[in-house]
C-alpha cells in the first residue's frame, strides 16, 4: 500500500500499517503528530516528504505533490512509476 500524504486522522495511518505500507507526508500533516515510530514498527515505512520504493523490480517515486521541487527531483531519477497525492 502506498499513501501519498494527508492522513488527517491518526486512525488512517494505523489502518495503513496493518499491511505493508510506504507513506509520505502531505501539506495537511503539519498539524498531525502521530507516533510515526509505532507505525514503522507495525510495518509502515515513512519516506518523509518524498522518496522511492522498489517493488517487484520496479522503482516507484512517491510524493504528495504540493512541493514541485520534490516531484521534479523524483522525475529526474526516472522512476518506472510516480504516485502523487
Amino acid at each position: 500500500f502506498v499513501h501519498c500524504g494527508d492522513f488527517t486522522d491518526p486512525g488512517i495511518l494505523e489502518l495503513c500499517a496493518a499491511r505493508p505500507c510506504w507513506f509520505v507526508f502531505g501539506n495537511n500533516d503539519d498539524d498531525f503528530d502521530p507516533d510515526w515510530q509505532s507505525a514503522a514498527n507495525a510495518g509502515a515505512v515513512c519516506l518523509n516528504w518524498c522518496g522511492e520504493v522498489s517493488l517487484a523490480g520496479k522503482r516507484i517515486g512517491v510524493a504528495h505533490g504540493h512541493n514541485g521541487a520534490d516531484v521534479r527531483r523524483l522525475l529526474k531519477a526516472e522512476p518506472d512509476y510516480l504516485c502523487t497525492g
